[in-house]
């Protein structure tokens, strides 16, 4: 009986032994390894992966494993169009060994990327590879982001105040501006995404004011900025009195709209200059103040109109003898107006004492033959 149970025994090992041979094909070579009594080796893998995005580059982190044999890794990936794989190869210092390693990769064209990375020893042997996912951005990313709105910005006694009108985008994070202060220096001033209302005391008045608008979103390598825009400032200086003002002008045939609403305090009505009968450009406008009035400059706010287009080309004149002679004081050229009754302040380049003063329209932005003015006040700069 006994010699029965262990041939039985000897039968079943066998058996046991025969199954696990026929389960083993040529794809399980691991285990064929273990039936060989051989380990399969590896490197120490990555861990503690990191990415980060930015415009047409990106930066991966990494920690390194304990292993000491640890030589080399390289890292792959593939971009769209390309057959083959692209490889970096980052060689492994002694002084690297459990710590953490970073690379950034550049000039690679927007998109979602898998980078694997596999650590080598100096033989054949090598890690499982560790997936890293990002996106790459590029300059399309970039002509999205807008310089936050300014709703207004007005220079009044020494002091400029621009309003902001708001930022939806999530991941606008400051704006910062651009100046000249009254010391002639180059200035700047952030101001914040919550930020509504900003002052600045010391800008130097009729220099350019320019800003942009900085954006930043979780995983981004740095910061990215808007295109750089011009603030449009507004001056408010002391306005000098209308009061006993002549106005000779040439207005358009049967219109309401006449000369006088060019200086009648109210920016909403207008006067409309004549082009009945082929009349064109130039358009004269003249004032006579019945006495001598110091000047500075003055504020021109335009008519915003879809079919006549806002003057572009004028030229300032004064006379000191009741307009027996005349000077030319300045020529101004504006950019169109880009909301109604944009009011543009243009400063002389030296102050006047004037008993008349001329405005000769020559253009406006959609070569017609003459436009529409809202309102017109002189100043005194003090």
């Amino acid at each position: 009986m006994n010699n029965i149970k262990r041939t039985i025994q000897k039968i079943t090992f066998l058996g046991g032994i025969l199954i696990i041979l026929i389960s083993c094909n040529s794809d399980d070579k691991p285990y064929e390894k273990l039936i060989d009594n051989t380990l399969v080796e590896y490197a120490g893998k990555i861990d503690s992966t990191q990415a980060y995005f930015g415009i047409n580059k990106v930066k991966l982190r990494w920690k390194l494993s304990s292993d000491p044999a640890v030589k080399f890794l390289n890292i792959s990936w593939n971009e769209e169009g390309k057959v083959e794989p692209n490889m970096l190869k980052i060689d492994v210092e002694d002084s690297d060994i459990n710590n953490f390693m970073e690379a950034v990769i550049e000039d690679i064209p927007s998109g979602s990327y898998n980078f694997k990375v596999i650590t080598h020893h100096d033989n054949k042997t090598k890690s499982i590879p560790v997936e890293i996912l990002t996106k790459v951005l590029d300059q399309d990313f970039i002509n999205t982001l807008r310089p936050n709105l300014v709703e207004s910005a007005v220079y009044r006694d020494g002091v400029l105040d621009i309003s902001w009108g708001g930022n939806s985008n999530a991941s606008y994070v400051e704006s910062e501006i651009f100046y000249t202060n009254t010391n002639d220096l180059a200035s700047t001033k952030k101001v914040q995404s919550d930020e509504l209302n900003t002052s600045i005391d010391g800008y130097k008045e009729n220099t350019e004011i320019t800003y942009f608008s900085r954006y930043y979103e979780a995983g981004m390598i740095d910061s990215l900025v808007s295109a750089t825009a011009v603030v449009p400032v507004r001056f408010i200086y002391p306005q000098v009195e209308k009061d006993g003002w002549v106005i000779t002008a040439d207005p358009r045939v049967g219109d309401s709209r006449v000369p006088k609403n060019f200086i009648d305090g109210e920016i909403n009505s207008e006067y409309v200059m004549n082009i009945n009968g082929g009349n064109k450009y130039p358009h004269l406008y003249d004032i006579k103040f019945n006495k001598t009035l110091t000047i500075d400059g003055l504020e021109l706010a335009q008519r915003y109109h879809y079919w006549w287009g806002t003057v572009t080309k004028f030229e300032i004149l004064h006379s000191i003898n009741n307009g027996l002679t005349w000077v030319s004081t300045k020529d101004v050229e504006l950019a169109p107006a880009v909301k109604r009754r944009q009011t543009f302040t243009i400063k002389l380049d030296s102050q006047i004492e004037a008993t008349d003063i001329r405005f000769i329209f020559k253009a406006d932005h959609k070569g017609g033959r003459g436009t529409a003015l809202g309102e017109l006040n002189l100043f005194v700069d003090l």
